[in-house]
């Protein structure tokens, strides 16, 4: 207690209030001086409140107030909590001021230490790398987060700050979370939890993420639990990426597995090598096959299980491809190997490539390898023979040329070259130096032959064909035959393509003449013919008796049939002499076949023609043209099928193609004939119809006339049950699908 007394403020205070002055201070100067000479430094702070209490009597009260004093040789700064009142003299006036007064100096000091500690822990936390928030009180409030921790949370800061968490993040609720706070809150021991999973909604879309983080205890100066202290660290990327890898690995072991399945099971000769020492780690029975080894062989390494190849070159092989990753290839390589019994040389194309670990180091050697050898030797007689005919070749004035199809090259003779008129001594290409060799009329054709001479199920890879060159150079005209054969590998693929060009052009000339006097005996006799079946159709008209009407109908038919005949000798001569011209129109071949059907039903009547009509097909060709080769068809099958039966006729869409089919209930046609059937002048040797009439030019002119149309014709045919002959052209570009026909 302090007291000051009087008009000049005389002071007394207990030895309670003694320690207050500090040890070198005030004290004891103060006891009994004036209040104004004892406190100059505060007097402006103290006196009104003096002042306020001696006018109006009234207490004042002040808590943790900073009222400076001198002591301790220094002026401190000290607070106070303090109240002052008034001490009534014995008229009843106030006569002094009486202090009740405790300094709270440590305790403002500390208090101020603690907010400034939690000033700092707020800007740490605000500022720290790592997502970070206080929660305080046993709801878990929000008193502080900082940025990182409200985006992993998905939420504004303005929407949690001063939010139990729980409220706050109700999504975050049922997840283990609840119970870790409140056993650190109510124990104070730290929690933690590595790569825990946490389903949150973040702008309104729920995701997992996963989560390092540790809650420990907040405490204030007395350890008091006040919170807790979270720290998060997002691992969601790792923790996926980890998952990603082990994904990854267990694909990598079904990999790994599904690899050696391939090996074990692959169509060629394939095996895995691993180390220096090129042990043998998979292999399929197609490599043991090769080696003429058995399974005993895994495990091993090459050289114990192959001791021949000592002195060759191949483990060396292997082990470059080891030490370097790259791929080796080998051509036809000569390999000695102790099979059956005795030391064979043979020939092998293989591929050496790198096999790498998960990690990408390179542990090993996967080969795949094919034996040649029947190839390389059949290559070396093909070479012989190759020789042999160029020794011959230059009598006959032969061009020889041999195409590559593996190496990619094209070796044409100096004599193959003149024929084509090029006279250049660089490397020939198909499209400038062949096809461009070509004669106009002649292009489509040839290319598409060449084609299907690389299909060994459509030709066999029989090259014969007759064509136009036109000179490159000198733009000399020529005809040339062609001949050749294209191998295949044992897939069928084509390897090689090999052949000679002969110079016709004189004999070409030959059949210009021949065609030329084929076409005037034909226009000759065709006069007197027109004039004798008028005679006939006249005297049809005249003559009622029986036995003359019977003669001039068999007249008539012969006629008939030597005006057909002679009309395919003129068109023959016009195709080979190239005077057929297509006149393409867009048509309805349906209507076609009924026209011609209706046509041959007038002149036959011993067979039923059956023609289920389907919706219309268009094509685009030669109207005239196509419709003699359905009246061949059906004349055909007339003439080799018995009397009564039944011929069918058929038309189908087959894709971007209509296919026309006439079939017979006739004998059949051997399959050696089906090959020359579309043949010029070749006839069946059958005793059986010997005695019907034709020269073998019909299925001629009709082959040439759709492959100039650009489709297919053929026959299929069996003993004893009869035969379909077929052709197929394209369909019109604008053709209508049924369904549109019909409302067009």
């Amino acid at each position: 207690m302090f007291l000051w007394w009087g008009e000049e403020m005389i002071q007394f205070y207990n030895d309670a209030y003694r320690p207050s002055l500090g040890e070198d201070g005030k004290h004891p100067g103060a006891l009994g001086q004036k209040g104004k000479d004892c406190w100059p430094e505060i007097w402006h702070i103290i006196y009104p409140l003096i002042l306020q209490v001696q006018t109006t009597g009234e207490p004042t009260w002040s808590e943790d107030q900073l009222v400076p004093i001198y002591r301790n040789g220094r002026l401190e700064d000290v607070y106070w909590t303090f109240g002052y009142s008034a001490v009534y003299g014995e008229a009843g006036e106030v006569a002094g001021v009486l202090v009740v007064c405790h300094e709270t100096t440590e305790t403002v000091l500390g208090r101020k230490r603690l907010e400034k500690s939690a000033a700092n822990l707020h800007s740490m936390i605000l500022q720290a790398p790592v997502a970070m928030c206080i929660l305080t009180g046993p709801q878990h409030v929000i008193e502080v987060a900082n940025q990182r921790m409200v985006e992993l949370w998905g939420r504004a800061v303005t929407d949690v700050i001063g939010k139990p968490v729980f409220n706050a993040l109700p999504d975050a609720r049922g997840q283990g979370l609840e119970e870790a706070m409140d056993k650190v809150y109510r124990s104070g021991q730290t929690f933690e939890a590595s790569e825990m999973p946490v389903s949150l909604i973040r702008n309104g879309i729920a995701h997992v993420v996963y989560q390092n983080f540790v809650y420990q205890p907040y405490r204030d100066n007395d350890g008091n639990i006040l919170g807790i202290i979270a720290i998060t660290t997002d691992i969601s990327e790792q923790v996926l990426a980890k998952k990603q890898l082990e994904r990854i690995n267990e694909q990598l072991n079904i990999v790994n597995d599904n690899f050696r399945n391939i090996i074990l099971q692959a169509p060629v000769a394939m095996g895995l090598f691993l180390g220096e020492n090129m042990v043998i780690e998979v292999i399929n029975d197609s490599f043991l096959k090769l080696w003429d080894r058995d399974r005993s062989v895994v495990g091993k390494p090459v050289i114990e299980a192959l001791p021949e190849l000592e002195g060759q070159p191949y483990l060396q092989i292997m082990r470059d491809v080891l030490r370097s990753g790259e791929t080796y290839y080998a051509d036809q390589a000569k390999v000695l190997l102790a099979r059956h019994g005795r030391l064979e040389e043979g020939y092998y194309d293989f591929i050496n490539q790198a096999f790498r670990n998960n990690e990408g180091q390179i542990i090993g050697v996967v080969v795949v390898a094919h034996e040649v050898t029947g190839q390389v030797l059949a290559s070396k007689e093909l070479q012989t023979a190759l020789n042999q005919a160029r020794l011959s070749k230059e009598a006959a004035a032969l061009g020889l040329f041999d195409m590559d199809l593996q190496k990619g090259t094209r070796i044409w003779d100096p004599r193959c070259r003149e024929l084509f008129g090029i006279s250049h001594q660089g490397d020939v290409t198909y499209e400038r130096d062949f096809v461009g060799g070509l004669h106009p009329d002649d292009k489509e054709r040839i290319t598409r032959i060449i084609n299907n001479c690389f299909i060994k199920s459509v030709s066999g890879g029989v090259y014969d064909v007759e064509y136009r060159t036109i000179g490159r150079e000198n733009g000399g005209e020529r005809w040339v035959r062609a001949k050749g054969q294209v191998y295949f590998d044992e897939a069928d693929r084509p390897v090689r393509f090999i052949g000679s060009v002969l110079d016709i052009t004189e004999q070409k000339n030959d059949e210009l003449r021949k065609n030329d006097f084929i076409a005037m005996v034909s226009h000759e006799l065709k006069t007197p013919l027109t004039t004798l079946n008028a005679v006939i159709q006249l005297l049809s008209g005249k003559v009622s008796e029986p036995f003359v009407t019977e003669r001039l109908k068999t007249a008539d038919k012969q006629v008939k049939k030597m005006t057909k005949l002679i009309s395919g000798f003129l068109n023959l001569s016009r195709l080979e002499a190239g005077k057929i011209v297509l006149e393409k129109e867009r048509f309805n071949i349906v209507e076609l076949i009924q026209t011609v059907i209706d046509e041959q039903r007038m002149i036959i009547s011993g067979h039923e023609v059956v023609f289920d009509e389907p919706q219309p097909l268009f094509v685009s060709a030669d109207k005239e043209k196509i419709a003699s080769v359905i009246s061949n068809f059906m004349s055909n099958a007339v003439k080799y099928s018995p009397s009564q039966s039944q011929i069918s006729v058929g038309c189908d869409n087959a894709g971007d193609f209509v296919k026309v089919t006439v079939t017979d209930k006739g004998n059949g046609i051997k399959p050696g004939d089906i090959k020359r059937l579309f043949e010029r002048f070749y006839r069946v040797d059958d005793k059986a119809h010997a005695h019907i009439g034709g020269f073998g030019i019909g299925l001629y002119l009709s082959a040439e006339i759709i492959d100039r149309h650009n489709g297919t014709i053929g026959v299929d045919s069996e003993i004893g049950k009869g035969s379909s002959f077929y052709f197929t052209l394209p369909l019109a570009r604008d053709y209508y699908t049924p369904s549109k026909v019909d409302n067009r």
